[in-house]
């Protein structure tokens, strides 16, 4: 159904007219509901996407660039709420998405709460130690400018002080576990601080299968919509082994404890409670 949908979305250098977008908006159907997934890289973001992707307009992490740009503003000042309010409103009537999971969307959650207050929310929760290897497996296996970018833009923020157990991550380019365990912090707290209870919905990242029709009942749409066989999918295939990165799990649990523990235990707990 949906085959054809990113190739027709495709944004070359030179702006799409305003009209052409107003012209190939009015070919399109109506939206059914609009819903962000922003839960951590290496969380199960494209595995919800896959879930909707069949049925309904889904994307996982459209148009990285730009919005990786307008982090960059945000993070220097340069630019406003209310100016990153209007372009996504400017991006989303140009996507006209009903499901977008993006990590990256995490840091804009306030501007896209206020901006689409119907929105609905769902933010898949990995177990930090388990969340924390493949994120660095999966940095270290991918290449290019921007996904460097993007690294350091979530874990180069703070300082690069390596624990005695792990100095020899250095050597890789990997920063220090506690940069990638605040940042887990951070990334989920920020969504916890800011969506309203009613709209948000708490999936651990081991049980999305499991939650099809708890995400169905969610969303308000019948649960044989979903592709329940699509639900366990990765951007990039299976997490890639690194025997030479090879932590102590003592040093990883303590390190995980101290920076994640209470939150990851507060999510657990309100798993139980959100949008039920």
């Amino acid at each position: 159904m949906l085959k054809n949908f990113k190739h027709q979305l495709q944004v070359k250098n030179d702006p799409i007219s305003n009209l052409s977008w107003r012209l190939y908006r009015k070919i399109q159907p109506s939206r059914r509901f609009q819903l962000f997934c922003v839960g951590t890289p290496r969380s199960g973001t494209h595995s919800i996407h896959a879930l909707f992707a069949e049925n309904y307009r889904s994307w996982h992490e459209p148009y990285l660039p730009q919005l990786y740009s307008i982090l960059s503003k945000k993070h220097l000042s340069e630019i406003s709420f209310q100016e990153i309010s209007q372009w996504l409103l400017s991006r989303d009537f140009k996507l006209w998405l009903e499901v977008e999971a993006s990590h990256p969307l995490n840091f804009l959650v306030a501007e896209l709460a206020t901006t689409f207050p119907e929105a609905k929310f769902i933010l898949t929760v990995r177990e930090p130690v388990s969340w924390l290897k493949s994120e660095i497996n999966k940095n270290l296996g991918t290449e290019g400018k921007l996904w460097r970018d993007l690294e350091k833009f979530r874990y180069g923020n703070e300082a690069m002080d390596y624990e005695p157990e792990e100095r020899f991550l250095r050597d890789y380019g990997v920063y220090p576990t506690a940069n990638y365990f605040k940042y887990w912090t951070q990334h989920n707290q920020r969504v916890l601080s800011t969506v309203n209870r009613e709209n948000l919905l708490i999936v651990k990242t081991a049980e999305i299968p499991q939650s099809v029709a708890r995400i169905a009942r969610f969303i308000g749409i019948p649960a044989e919509t979903l592709a329940v066989q699509k639900s366990h999918v990765s951007a990039s295939g299976s997490d890639r082994p690194i025997p030479q990165l090879v932590l102590a799990e003592e040093f990883l649990a303590t390190q995980a404890e101290r920076y994640c523990g209470e939150l990851y235990a507060q999510l657990l707990a309100l798993k139980k409670n959100f949008s039920d």
